[in-house]
């Protein structure tokens, strides 16, 4: 009987020594510490094995293939499952920062979930709701952090390098929704901010067509990233089939056209000659213009 109740007792010893049973999934509640951890305690700088202990094997992993490089990641992006719906993505690299190489040794760097994991609120009291619902809140929760906005002023990203969080909405313009996630990385110092713009203009099309006894001109006017340049003032001059010379100027509406017609216009070849555009706060680019366009009237 004695030895029976030492050897439970030594069986009893050696099962608390063994490690506790990976949990199935990422738990479903938690704080996310920016730029360190996320729920169920995994930290970036953690070692895959620490991380599949905690949350289980992945759901699915891919490799990772760097732009114009043969070089590859290996099981570099991984998917696990949270409690109650959602999944967190996180990204691996080798133990000296390069690519990771599927070993147990990779270590995490970048960590993201899905929107449905709405039980993980920052230290700043930010879950995904609140950032879908009130990105104004969100983005006051951390007064440090870029913020980039659309054309029309919503906010579609959140990142603050100080404390290493970033809250991403990515709109469906055709279903009227908004997907949001989150994702915490590496505290680090913001990116310089980029150049200032020039802005310029250019003339895209000149269209000349012939009315009775009219040369229509239509003229359109682009800025630098391809937008219609309205209110731009267009100068140009028409050169006769007398060899003279007549300067007219016109001003683009809608769509960034120009009408710069001549009237009166008799038989032989008319040319359009851009001389200028002006609109406030760009210059013009006349190197990418089309700055003349000729047509004949036969009678």
């Amino acid at each position: 009987m004695k030895e029976k109740i030492i050897s439970a007792l030594f069986v009893g010893a050696i099962s608390l020594l063994s490690p506790l049973p990976a949990l199935a999934a990422a738990p479903e509640f938690g704080t996310v510490i920016e730029g360190l951890s996320i729920p169920g305690i995994v930290a970036l700088g953690d070692t895959r094995a620490l991380v599949e202990a905690t949350y289980g094997a992945p759901e699915a992993c891919q490799d990772q293939t760097v732009y114009e490089s043969e070089d590859r990641g290996y099981d570099a992006i991984c998917d696990f499952d949270v409690i109650g719906g959602g999944q967190v993505t996180i990204y691996y690299e080798d133990s000296d920062g390069g690519l990771a190489n599927g070993t147990q040794d990779d270590i995490t760097y970048f960590m993201r979930w899905t929107e449905t994991a709405d039980g993980w609120f920052t230290s700043a009291g930010v879950n995904t709701t609140l950032a879908d619902e009130d990105s104004e809140v969100a983005a006051a929760a951390y007064p440090d952090a870029e913020v980039l906005r659309f054309e029309w002023g919503s906010i579609w990203q959140i990142t603050d390098y100080w404390q290493g969080i970033r809250i991403l909405r990515s709109p469906n313009f055709y279903a009227g929704t908004v997907t949001v996630s989150m994702s915490i990385f590496h505290p680090t110092a913001p990116p310089p901010p980029p150049p200032p713009r020039e802005k310029t203009v250019r003339v895209s099309d000149i269209d000349l067509s012939i009315v009775k006894r009219t040369v229509e001109a239509a003229v359109r006017i682009l800025d630098d990233r391809g937008w219609s340049g309205s209110g731009a003032l267009v100068k140009a001059t028409w050169t006769l089939p007398d060899g003279s010379t007549r300067s007219v100027n016109a001003t683009t509406e809608y769509g960034g056209w120009a009408q710069l017609d001549l009237n009166k216009a008799r038989r032989g070849q008319y040319t359009l000659t851009i001389d200028n555009v002006v609109l406030d706060d760009h210059n013009f680019d006349p190197d990418n213009s089309v700055l003349s366009a000729s047509i004949v009237k036969q009678k």
